[in-house]
């Protein structure tokens, strides 16, 4: 896994950290049913239960809460 960055919807991507080996999911990836269409048929989709991790686009919004951490800097 690697990590990008960009400035603007506009700007080209930049990898800002070397690749790191990762496992997703114990059973791999499947497409989550908000991508379904981008599947070409000949790939998994994700079912609940399969031991695999959805694949797609998903907007990351907030999270943990709102007050004010106890562990700052933890994550």
């Amino acid at each position: 896994m690697q990590l990008f960055t960009r400035q603007s919807a506009n700007k080209p991507w930049k990898r800002i950290t070397a690749a790191e080996p990762v496992v997703v999911g114990k059973a791999g990836l499947g497409w989550g049913y908000s991508a379904l269409d981008l599947n070409d048929h000949e790939e998994p989709e994700k079912v609940e239960g399969d031991k695999r991790t959805p694949a797609g686009f998903f907007r990351i919004g907030a999270s943990f809460g709102f007050a004010p951490s106890r562990r700052p800097g933890y994550i």
